[in-house]
């Protein structure tokens, strides 16, 4: 693989930067029981956004009012929740090692997440990166969240950077599928499963190790 001039990275924040998957999942289902709101299922797509997660585990239609009142209040709940638990202790310290590596080398990164805006601005505080951060490109800022492109393709035009110049730094099918599909190559990072990953072998890389980027 030849490594391309790199201008821009795309971190993904949940199970990229932070280890936060499961306070989401913990947090949905404390908020589904509080709520006494029956389920169909106990399996969550990881990466997925709120309001999908929400049709998925239920089966509601959120087309009906009722229902969307319901997830408009379960959502909130979940947010209120997961801000309580986040902490500097879940940071994922190979992926800040490789954040403080990139911004010594004055390349610009963004963080591009299913997560609403008020929740990433905390955990990047909690990281204590959120001044090195150049833009946020949070779920509550688009129409359609990831596995939809439209989070990346708003951030390239908000780098105005060719694709080619680009990475994106993702955990998840969900996130994996978005950047995909904005044309940028992605680097599978984080506690995920390789093997459940859709890489695309031609230009997609699994990071193991820091040493294994700088081989690139």
């Amino acid at each position: 693989m030849t490594k391309p001039i790199i201008k821009t990275v795309f971190w993904d924040l949940d199970g990229t930067l932070i280890d936060s998957e499961h306070l989401h999942a913990d947090a949905a289902f404390i908020a589904f029981e509080r709520l006494n709101i029956p389920l169909i299922t106990h399996e969550i797509t990881p990466g997925i956004e709120n309001k999908l997660a929400f049709a998925e585990l239920t089966g509601l239609d959120l087309r009906n009012d009722l229902n969307h009142r319901l997830f408009e209040k379960w959502d909130r709940l979940v947010v209120d929740l997961v801000l309580e638990e986040i902490n500097i202790n879940d940071a994922i310290h190979q992926s800040l090692e490789l954040f403080t590596h990139f911004n010594s080398l004055g390349i610009t990164q963004t963080v591009v997440s299913n997560s609403y805006l008020r929740l990433v601005k905390h955990s990047l505080q909690q990281l204590g990166i959120i001044h090195q951060v150049h833009q946020i490109h949070a779920r509550d800022m688009v129409t359609h969240g990831k596995p939809s492109p439209e989070l990346y393709n708003n951030a390239l035009r908000g780098q105005m950077n060719q694709q080619a110049n680009c990475l994106a730094f993702e955990d998840s099918n969900t996130g994996i599928k978005a950047a995909q599909s904005a044309g940028i190559v992605v680097v599978g990072i984080g506690k995920a499963n390789r093997n459940i990953l859709e890489l695309d072998p031609q230009q997609d890389s699994w990071l193991n190790t820091l040493n294994q980027y700088y081989q690139f």
